[in-house]
């Protein structure tokens, strides 16, 4: 079990005992306490597979998957709804005791459609098209596609296969390059399936940085076997390579991701911008007049760093785009930039909400993995774009495109 998969499994077991103490608090002495057996044996059943999940024979590890999953968000869903069940029963109780007889099975039912929505809505994938105007682009480049494939998280409800199978689709649709704007891997032990996964021959280019939790993990072993394919994947530790397309070229640049010296990964913002214009003085070559660059960064706050080297274009991840969104607007906002399209003095920022997640729970922000195609951008007389893109402002954030 990897590290991250040991998190979710504490996460769980915490909570489990948390909703379970509750409720057995609230319905001590009472005929609803009977429906504590069944939590229990059902809880101690989901956790036990978890556990045995490397000799779960094949057949059964989806259906394990899915059991944990919706599990975890039932007892999410449970500690945050509890309160208003506690004071629902109380008042029932007081009241009209016929009706307290209903309620657990009310709370526990809908706990159960939350968490299967909240399931649902992580295992649904977009492919998000986008299209990107570049002012003086080279004419050969004009069409020039990218995906984006940032925060896969590899382990145990992320797979190889299920990143293969996303990679043939995306090939399907005549990307030039395969970009890994990090965190990849989760469970280290499937790095060799993983990049294995990468591979589709109908793509010409494979380029990749390293996100946070390769780095929070086992970071030789991912380095490794990046560097052991260096023919096929281009692993960017502050540094850029070329890639050729109809005789013209394209510079990537890829930057680290930026962590504490006590290796947290969670910096204050001046210090955080302090290393990352580092990194960005570091890492970009010098290229020609009207070449075109894409910087590939796994934490968005780079745009900035990125667009004043040049980058026509910054490709990022990191945020998962917040994961659950109500009203239009994602739950969690700790980012300058959350998802989508951004554009700020005509340079561009794309990031992804992932195409995975350590935590299996979204609602309202599908996984995705997203293709960008390079425009020439045309112009009018007094030289300004005629066409504009629907890029959001940095002036005006919105959490989604």
């Amino acid at each position: 079990m990897s590290n991250f998969s040991q998190q979710v499994f504490i996460i769980s077991l915490v909570f489990s005992l948390v909703v379970g103490s509750l409720a057995g608090m609230l319905l001590r002495g009472t005929k609803q306490q009977t429906w504590l057996l069944p939590y229990c044996v059902i809880a101690t059943l989901v956790h036990l597979s978890w556990l045995a999940w490397p000799v779960v024979p094949p057949a059964a590890t989806e259906l394990t998957r899915w059991a944990f999953a919706v599990w975890v968000g039932i007892v999410l869903v449970a500690t945050a709804l509890f309160p208003l069940f506690a004071l629902a029963y109380i008042i029932a109780r007081v009241r009209r005791k016929s009706l307290s007889h209903h309620i657990p099975a009310m709370y526990a039912g809908v706990c159960v459609m939350c968490a299967v929505a909240l399931c649902v809505g992580g295992a649904s994938l977009r492919i998000r098209e986008e299209t990107v105007l570049v002012s003086d682009l080279d004419p050969r480049l004009d069409g020039f596609r990218v995906a984006n494939f940032g925060d896969v998280h590899v382990d145990r409800f992320i797979g190889p296969t299920d990143l293969e199978k996303a990679v043939r689709a995306v090939a399907g649709r005549d990307v030039d390059v395969l970009a890994i704007t990090g965190d990849l891997i989760d469970d280290f032990r499937l790095i060799e399936p993983t990049l294995d996964a990468l591979d589709d021959p109908r793509i010409p280019a494979i380029v990749a940085v390293i996100g946070n939790h390769e780095k929070m993990g086992n970071l030789a072993p991912v380095v490794n076997a990046y560097r052991s394919r260096k023919d096929r994947i281009s692993l960017l530790i502050d540094s850029s390579t070329i890639v050729d397309h109809a005789g013209a070229r394209a510079h990537f640049v890829g930057v680290d991701y930026a962590m504490g010296s006590d290796g947290s990964h969670m910096l204050p913002e001046a210090e955080q911008k302090q290393m990352m214009a580092r990194q960005a003085a570091s890492a970009f070559p010098k290229a020609g007049p009207g070449e075109l660059v894409i910087a590939l960064s796994h934490h968005p706050e780079f745009f900035p760093a990125a667009a004043s080297q040049g980058a026509q274009l910054t490709l990022s991840s990191h945020t998962h785009g917040g994961q659950v969104e109500a009203f239009g607007r994602p739950l969690i906002t700790a980012y300058d930039y959350m998802t989508g399209r951004y554009e700020a003095n005509n340079k561009h920022l794309d990031v992804s909400a992932g195409f995975g997640h350590w935590l299996p729970l979204r609602m309202g922000v599908p996984r995705e993995v997203v293709i960008v195609t390079l425009r020439r951008a045309k112009t009018n007389i007094a030289g300004t774009e005629r066409a504009n893109s629907s890029a959001q402002s940095v002036e005006n954030r919105a959490a989604r495109p």
